[in-house]
């Protein structure tokens, strides 16, 4: 199979390709880049020439009306590198148009620019021409790239495919797919592919022990920290263990709920940067240590890294939860003197939940009403907010002003936060409708909403419904248990609500952050 060098791309003829075609489709699908531009002309007066500004430096000056073949492979590989996809593929139908043919190199920038566009249709098509002239068989670097696309596209059978065709891998190509397998939660075949891996001769590297990190993570359980604690054995034999890969390791840890093996791995590693703060600050605030977050803070001040919207983020829920309104108010201070603080919606959400947890309602609308950019995190700390302290008049009509003016859709946090306020307004009369708008946006399998709704209907007398969602529910926690239990006690249905106390001592749920069910409320409201 050819491959071009520079010197061979100079005099390679422009002819006809039978092996490589686009579809026609796709020449519509670019028409403002492609409609000015012909192959018969200098490219230097097209839309997209490479005498214009953003060019790299030093462009080719073709001196004959057709463009050389490395006229078209240097414009459009600079496009492909500069993320300007919509210009590197119009470039590119023209090399195929004027039987310029794609080799190793020119299909990788290809796919990157489907890759970028989010383009399967393309995408798919460059894999035909790239099987018809066998590169995904040939060329290493090719594949790598297929298995990129589709894993970024979310076709893990497609990732597979190519991956299993390849008669030759490197690291990349085992990195590239677990990588895939990780975006499309496939922790268990990501696992796996890792052990295959080593099994196979290729070292994984830093890169493959953070896919391989958060793979474990997610599985859960004592499997997942099994494998978790073999991967960070592994990371101990590594000559070179880079930050990163010890940062993967702590949030590993961390959502494990081993809270303090993040913290021993923080301590033993000395390289740490901001990503390694933030990491062990967040670690303590998921696992309820709040103090110890506090404390790491300070730490990481002392140490003189800046604590960015990450940092205040993670730490602001220690604030809110411990109920330290003055430490909250100095962060806030903080923030105020930071531009790009003061911009960061996960920074004014942050902000919002910790003053209405302080019970300063006050303070946290204004910290909305402030907010330029309110993505739907900010709108759902405010509706949150409101509830939490019982002011379910203003939940609803902020919740009206969110449908008609901010441009989201509600998610699950969303409705979870209105429904109280649905059950306690009694203005509200429409909590059977806004049940029909629940289903109608999908959010009925959602097991946060499904509580809330449960609720809802204990609350309004109409148990049979509440009933209905409980048995119909796919997982359920300690709250869904204890709202039914309510539901029955309330409605006077007191068997009914005992045989469920004992069905889920059955079960044997457990759960640090509440109540032993032996000195339940709804025990003594029976």
């Amino acid at each position: 199979m050819f491959t071009w060098t520079s010197t061979q791309a100079l005099h390679f003829p422009l002819i006809p390709n039978p092996h490589f075609h686009i579809n026609s489709s796709l020449q519509t699908q670019y028409p403002k880049t492609l409609k000015q531009t012909n192959h018969l002309q200098p490219l230097s007066t097209s839309p997209i020439s490479l005498s214009s500004p953003a060019i790299a430096e030093s462009p080719p000056n073709p001196t004959s009306q057709t463009p050389s073949p490395e006229s078209w492979i240097k414009e459009f590989r600079f496009l492909a590198q500069s993320n300007r996809f919509k210009e590197a593929i119009a470039v590119y139908i023209q090399m195929n148009i004027a039987g310029v043919m794609p080799d190793n190199f020119i299909f990788p920038a290809a796919l990157k620019a489907a890759t970028g566009l989010c383009d399967m249709h393309l995408g798919q098509q460059l894999h035909c021409s790239v099987v018809k002239m066998g590169y995904d068989y040939l060329s290493v670097t090719v594949a790598n790239t297929l298995i990129h696309f589709y894993g970024s596209c979310g076709e893990v059978r497609e990732v597979l495919k190519v991956f299993e065709r390849m008669p030759e891998r490197d690291q990349v190509s085992w990195n590239t797919m677990i990588n895939a397998l990780c975006k499309a939660a496939e922790w268990e075949l990501a696992l796996e592919a890792f052990r295959l891996m080593g099994s196979e001769g290729t070292e994984p590297s830093s890169f493959t022990l953070v896919s391989a990190a958060l793979a474990c993570s997610n599985l859960g359980g004592s499997h997942g920290l099994k494998l978790g604690k073999q991967i960070h054995g592994y990371s101990l034999r590594m000559e070179d263990c880079k930050t990163f890969t010890q940062n993967a390791l702590m949030a590993m840890y961390a959502k494990l709920d081993r809270v303090s093996d993040s913290k021993a791995v923080f301590e033993v590693f000395p390289n740490r940067d901001l990503v390694s703060w933030n990491t062990i600050i967040a670690a303590f605030q998921q696992n309820d240590q709040f103090y110890e977050a506090l404390g790491h803070l300070k730490l990481m001040i002392t140490e003189g890294f800046k604590p960015d919207a990450m940092t205040i983020s993670s730490i602001l829920p220690a604030c809110a939860h411990l109920e330290l309104l003055d430490v909250g108010k100095e962060i806030h201070g903080y923030v105020t003197r930071d531009q790009d603080l003061v911009e960061n919606s996960f920074v004014a959400s942050a902000l919002i939940d910790m003053y209405c947890n302080c019970k300063r309602v006050e303070s946290g609308r204004t910290v909305f009403d402030g907010t330029m950019e309110r993505r739907l995190g900010v709108w759902n700390a405010m509706l949150s907010g409101y509830a939490r302290n019982g002011l379910y008049k203003s939940a609803l009509v902020l919740f009206l002003d969110f449908m008609e003016v901010s441009g989201f859709f509600p998610n699950s946090t969303t409705l979870a936060s209105v429904l109280p306020a649905c059950v306690h307004c009694e203005a509200f009369t429409g909590k059977e409708v806004f049940h029909g708008y629940i289903i109608k946006l999908g959010f009925c399998g959602d097991r946060y909403v499904q509580n809330a709704l449960m609720d809802l209907y204990s609350r309004i007398g109409n148990i049979t419904v509440a009933k209905y969602i409980f048995s119909s529910m796919e997982s359920r926690d300690l709250v869904s248990w204890n709202t039914m239990i309510t539901g029955y006690a309330v409605c006077g249905r007191h068997e009914d609500a005992l045989r469920l106390i004992y069905r889920m001592q059955e079960k044997k749920l457990k759960d640090d952050s509440e109540k032993d069910p032996n000195d339940w409320e709804v025990k003594q409201t029976l």
